[in-house]
């Protein structure tokens, strides 16, 4: 396999260069990469990318070991499954690339770049459309990043990169720290005791209790809802995640609520659009709490379960969990919250 060197670089791009060390690293060059793609996952610049290999220009080819400056060394060839996986989505009849840009709340433009879709990019039934690219476990910090800069480079919660890297607010990053960006794998999987729900046992919990044969229950759908969302307790947290195996918090309330037959929007912001808003005061069991994260408009949802508590898919503990409203974390990006299940439908056939 061909090394591209330092020592091939015309003193012109030298010149032009930032000032680096030799670099630590490498990467083998895959289908669809481009310096940009690279040069953002391993949180470095197209410029360093070029002073570090010996390149003019931007052009690569598949196979071409590439070095990165300031990565940390790796023991034999780059291995792309250090990265972490790309998000995917699997296309349903009907599904336009429109929707599914508003539904991770992406642009079709990247979509498009993503899965090198030309023309409409009509997306065939069945097929896996990438709607996020992988990204490393780690990165280097260089002398202008701050941590909520690296969040939107990956598209992460700072928050939640603030507490894997066991940050505490106000601390600051220096040049050429390691940041990790996904915890270990095994982080995401609860306790080897907890025995997760299935599709089957999650629907038979939602059944109506006490009614029979012929007449309504007289049990409320917050009876319901609370119960479904406390028995998917310690489903792991995947960003992204729609089924059992990882849920983020918009897809986990989306879930409980399907169980119920009541139909909610994929995002937390879409989210914040249903019901009727109410008062903190107010709140009542089964009304949706709203958070402000790492974006302006709310970005974290979760199920308001009485007492100051309530119960979400969290970034932070990898997993689902019951939390108090009134810790600072939460009072501080409190944002609102919705009521979806009133008494004139809360009892059901």
């Amino acid at each position: 396999m061909r090394r591209l060197i330092l020592a091939l670089v015309p003193a012109l791009l030298l010149a032009a260069a930032p000032s680096i060390s030799a670099a630590e690293g490498t990467y083998v060059v895959r289908k669809g990469d481009t310096l940009g793609r690279i040069a953002r996952a391993h949180g470095t610049t197209i410029l360093e990318l070029k002073a570090a290999n010996g390149l003019n220009d931007s052009r690569l080819s598949i196979g071409m070991e590439l070095a990165i400056p300031g990565a940390a060394p790796e023991e034999g060839p780059s291995d792309p499954a250090r990265n972490s996986r790309p998000q995917l989505h699997a296309v349903q009849r009907g599904v336009t690339l429109r929707s599914v840009a508003r539904t991770y709340e992406v642009s079709e433009r990247d979509l498009r770049r993503l899965n090198h879709l030309r023309g409409k990019g009509r997306l065939k039934p069945g097929s896996q459309l990438v709607v996020r690219e992988a990204i490393p476990l780690t990165c280097t910090v260089s002398g202008r990043d701050t941590l909520e800069r690296i969040a939107r480079r990956y598209n992460l919660d700072a928050d939640a990169l603030m507490d894997l890297n066991r940050m505490e607010p106000g601390d600051e990053l220096r040049a050429g720290q390691r940041i990790a960006l996904v915890g270990p794998e095994d982080s995401t999987l609860p306790p080897d005791a907890v025995k997760l729900p299935t599709e089957a046992e999650l629907a038979e919990v939602a059944r109506a209790a006490g009614s029979a044969e012929g007449q309504p229950s007289q049990e409320s759908l917050k009876d319901r809802v609370i119960r479904v969302a406390e028995r998917m307790l310690s489903i792991p947290y995947r960003w992204g995640g729609e089924t059992l195996s990882g849920l983020d918090c918009s897809a986990y309330v989306r879930k409980v609520f399907a169980y119920l037959n009541l139909e909610l929007p994929r995002s937390a912001r879409e989210q914040f659009r249903e019901g009727v808003g109410i008062d903190k005061a107010e709140l009542s069991i089964g009304d949706l709490v709203f958070f402000r994260t790492y974006a302006k408009y709310p970005s974290h949802v979760g199920i308001y379960l009485g007492d100051n508590r309530f119960i979400h898919a969290s970034s932070r503990d990898r997993k689902v969990k019951i939390d108090n409203l009134e810790a600072p974390y939460y009072v501080k990006r409190f944002i609102g919250a919705k009521r979806l299940l009133f008494e004139e439908n809360e009892i059901q056939n």
